[in-house]
């Protein structure tokens, strides 16, 4: 995510973070003191007015004016062209001079996020949901934001929203799932049964998400995640092998295949089944798959170094 900032005056520069990219070096802009974010606005639900939707929104948006839209139109050509730094000036002065312009909000807390600067980026995507609540993209933006930052439950609730105002939309249903399959993981030292709950909750979610939308590979990959947490290693195994024949390339999916036969083949092999050609097949499958992950990571990579004396 990272993105460079342009080279600033000596006065500005705050701390230098590293060279990236091609011959650029990042520095840090902006201070959150140099910002006018306006109040605080809390995460979750954002209260609605009954009956207004997103074309009332859009509608009833008050006019930008040309000084705010021309500094907007020149941020976002420079973000788009990875330019942040320059890009959440603008939007800064987009928005010192209409306050209201949620666009700018939003195009500024991209930029943000894009710099890692997460806590700015959440307050400038939370200062455009309080002034348009009926978007299903920001809420989406902040939630893949809040997943980044590690705070899956508020994530979820952000997927949760935008889900409620635009039910159609895969990528919603997925980011959802996968909000609720990591807040599981994080409860599982509290017990099993709240870790069940989200997965469960996660698995309808990424039902969804592939009924919208049959080759979207991750929300595949996920639920088999998730479903193998659950021990339902037939549906896992199905879902992970969907995933990797949608992206052989990836590793990680050919991995967590791997993994689950083995658990399959050790379940069978635990409860005694007299079955060993199955038990054969998944292991014989598993280490098909772990195989090919080795040689992959070793191909990005490169051959592992040995300190072996060739002469032994």
């Amino acid at each position: 995510m990272n993105r460079l900032l342009r080279r600033l005056p000596e006065s500005r520069i705050r701390s230098l973070w590293g060279v990236l990219g091609i011959g650029c070096v990042l520095t840090v802009p902006l201070s959150a003191q140099e910002i006018d974010f306006g109040p605080p606005v809390p995460l979750g639900p954002v209260e609605t007015s009954a009956g207004t939707g997103v074309l009332d929104q859009l509608l009833s948006r008050p006019a930008v004016s040309a000084e705010a839209q021309q500094a907007y139109d020149r941020g976002k050509q420079l973000a788009d062209q990875g330019q942040c730094a320059e890009a959440i000036e603008l939007f800064s002065q987009a928005i010192a001079v209409d306050s209201r312009f949620t666009d700018a909000y939003v195009e500024r807390g991209k930029c943000f996020a894009e710099l890692q600067m997460y806590d700015l980026a959440l307050q400038s995507l939370s200062q455009a949901l309080s002034l348009e609540q009926q978007s299903p993209e920001t809420f989406a933006q902040r939630g893949e934001l809040l997943l980044e930052m590690g705070q899956y439950r508020e994530a979820a609730d952000d997927f949760e929203q935008a889900i409620q105002l635009n039910p159609s939309e895969a990528e919603y249903f997925h980011q959802h799932g996968t909000a609720l399959y990591r807040l599981a993981m994080t409860t599982l030292a509290a017990g099993p049964q709240a870790a069940q709950t989200h997965l469960t909750a996660a698995i309808h979610s990424l039902d969804r998400a592939v009924e919208l939308r049959p080759d979207h590979a991750d929300a595949h990959f996920i639920r088999g995640r998730a479903n193998t947490q659950l021990g339902q290693l037939d549906e896992a195994i199905a879902d992970l092998q969907q995933a990797s024949q949608l992206e052989p390339e990836n590793l990680d999916y050919v991995a967590q295949l791997g993994y689950a036969l083995v658990q399959r083949g050790n379940q069978l092999a635990a409860a005694r089944i007299k079955d060993e050609p199955a038990i054969r097949a998944d292991y014989q499958a598993a280490r098909d798959a772990l195989t090919r992950y080795l040689e992959g990571q070793e191909e990005v990579d490169g051959p592992a170094e040995t300190t072996a004396d060739p002469s032994d």
